[in-house]
């Protein structure tokens, strides 16, 4: 009966027309005719870095009949596309089958070589389909972009990094070693990949400017990518460190924007940060451990645990920042945090630090009702304390701040705090109520001259 019934099964009937066309869809309602990379850095010497995202799109047969067609990459085992079709990589498929009514899917990605420009240049290639003699294709493209990779680099010699028209790209991390300066100037753009850090044991010094700033962001460059947190670790201040300057910057997607240990080496501040914007943070926008940090016309946004800690203590001078870290989804903590208690896994006291700290001219807030947490041990109170002059949304803390001209629970109207704009709209409460310090803070984030008096925060109103 067996072979009964296979000696009657019929075989299957393609469709042999000269007038088939397939179909191509990245999604249905979306045809594709080209597979388009945008900008991608080029290999690596010596490894197959970076590689691609991996871009899809379906074959599609709207006849009634299966049909078999021929797929071939037209520049073949030399392209620098990849293609597989239906979980088969190859460069020349033959006599594919695709059933009626139904569709193959196909996958693509590239690695692209050196191309020896100074802007992006564009590489193309294509897929043939060849259908009982008709003829079709899809196009595919990439723009190749040159970078100045270091790769598990140790810079122990002074160096300044300065090209604008090539981006430098870190790959598992460099370290600045102890008595070594990098210097980054202005327009210079750093890409890491997953994973990576910019580890400081000596000194960093970020020199951008209003119109150029440096900027510091994961290496994903497709789109759906520009502000999606966590793509690499972020910039990291060991212990050895000193002399950190980071002025008019924007640090973007990482796990943690800066991270600051350990007291100074010397009188200075380990880290001197001015004019930065520090954005999408999976967890912390700026942590200091312990640490002495000068922060001015700062502005923290959308981080998915704290904006800013001092934590075990340390020296925090902050003036004209604003900390509204709060509208990243499912953010629980505090946009501020001033801590000296270190506690066991059990919430037990193990020690107290000493801590100081004055914070001026500052707007703190978000959606939670406290968005300052002061969490000082009653043995250890401060060496000093100035909350002045600021904006902050509490309620734990409202009786002991409505002090010093402070302004409590008030909406500062920030012009898109959901999408990273800390700016002033008119009207805010805190226009013209920041007090003069010393020394004066002429200029706001963006460059624009404050006025006399200057509003609170690091944004002037436009």
């Amino acid at each position: 009966m067996i072979v009964l019934a296979y000696g009657c099964k019929k075989d299957t009937v393609f469709y042999t027309g000269n007038n088939v066309k397939l179909v191509f869809q990245f999604w249905p309602g979306r045809p594709a005719d080209t597979v388009f990379f945008d900008t991608v850095f080029t290999r690596m010497s010596g490894t197959q870095y970076p590689r691609s995202v991996n871009k899809q799109f379906f074959i599609v047969n709207r006849l009634n009949q299966p049909v078999k067609t021929n797929i071939l990459l037209a520049g073949g085992s030399n392209s620098s596309y990849r293609i597989n079709v239906d979980g088969v990589s190859s460069t020349d498929f033959k006599e594919v089958e695709i059933p009626a009514k139904d569709s193959l899917i196909a996958f693509v990605e590239v690695t692209l070589e050196a191309n020896n420009q100074i802007n992006p240049a564009i590489l193309t290639d294509s897929i043939l389909f060849n259908t009982n003699g008709q003829q079709q294709k899809i196009i595919l493209a990439a723009y190749g972009w040159d970078a100045i990779y270091f790769h598990d680099s140790v810079i122990s010699q002074n160096m300044v990094w300065s090209q604008t028209d090539k981006p430098y790209v870190i790959v598992n991390s460099i370290l600045v070693n102890t008595n070594t300066t990098l210097q980054i100037l202005q327009g210079v753009n750093v890409y890491s990949s997953p994973g990576s850090s910019i580890y400081v044991a000596g000194t960093l010094s970020v020199e951008g400017d209003e119109l150029q700033p440096v900027i510091f962001q994961g290496d994903r460059l497709q789109p759906g990518f520009e502000e999606v947190p966590g793509q690499w670790q972020g910039i990291h201040l060991l212990k050895e460190s000193k002399d950190t300057r980071i002025k008019n910057s924007i640090i973007k997607n990482a796990t943690i924007g800066v991270r600051v240990d350990s007291l100074s080496n010397n009188s200075s501040p380990k880290l001197h940060i001015s004019k930065t914007l520090i954005k999408n943070c999976s967890f912390y926008g700026l942590i200091g451990i312990t640490a002495p940090i000068f922060a001015e016309n700062i502005a923290i946004a959308r981080c998915g645990a704290n904006g800013f800690v001092g934590y075990f203590g340390g020296d925090y001078t902050l003036r004209h920042c604003t900390f509204a870290s709060g509208f990243l989804g499912g953010r629980t903590q505090s946009a501020c945090v001033l801590n000296n208690i270190q506690r066991d896994d059990k919430d037990r006291f193990v020690r107290s630090y000493p801590i100081s700290y004055k914070i001026e001219n500052c707007i703190i807030y978000g959606p939670l009702e406290d968005e300052f947490i002061i969490d000082i041990h009653s043995g250890t109170p401060p060496l000093f304390a100035l909350i002045d002059h600021c904006l902050i949304r509490t309620k734990e803390y409202a009786k002991a701040l409505n002090i010093n001209n402070n302004i409590l629970n008030t909406d500062p109207l920030l012009i898109a705090p959901r999408d990273s704009d800390l700016g002033l709209r008119p009207g805010s409460p805190v226009i013209g109520k920041a007090k003069t310090l010393n020394p004066q803070v002429f200029i706001d984030l963006k460059g624009n001259t404050r006025k006399n008096p200057a509003d609170i925060g690091a944004y002037e109103v436009e």
